[in-house]
């Protein structure tokens, strides 16, 4: 015959279930998420060299993974205009 709880430790056996499943559920998210995220900087015209984080990354357009983590320094460089930087 199954366990039947009522009042007290219903609702503390409730409480666990759900705190547990959402532990799973947010540790789910960071594990198949990875820590690194794809990121594309496009330029007109293209072809400007881009820095990220000091650190040459290659030229536009360009697609390059990041971290998901800390900030991040870009800066489009092309010959006879202006630097740009985010």
């Amino acid at each position: 015959m199954p366990a039947v709880f009522t009042g007290r430790e219903a609702r503390e056996r409730l409480l666990i279930g759900t705190v547990l499943a959402c532990q799973f559920n947010l540790a789910g998210c960071s594990i198949f998420g990875g820590n690194s995220q794809p990121f594309t900087v496009n330029s007109d015209p293209p072809d400007a060299n881009v820095l990220v984080n000091g650190t040459s990354a290659g030229t536009t357009p360009l697609r390059y993974q990041v971290s998901r983590r800390g900030y991040l320094t870009v800066e489009v460089q092309k010959p006879g205009y202006n630097t740009q930087s985010r």
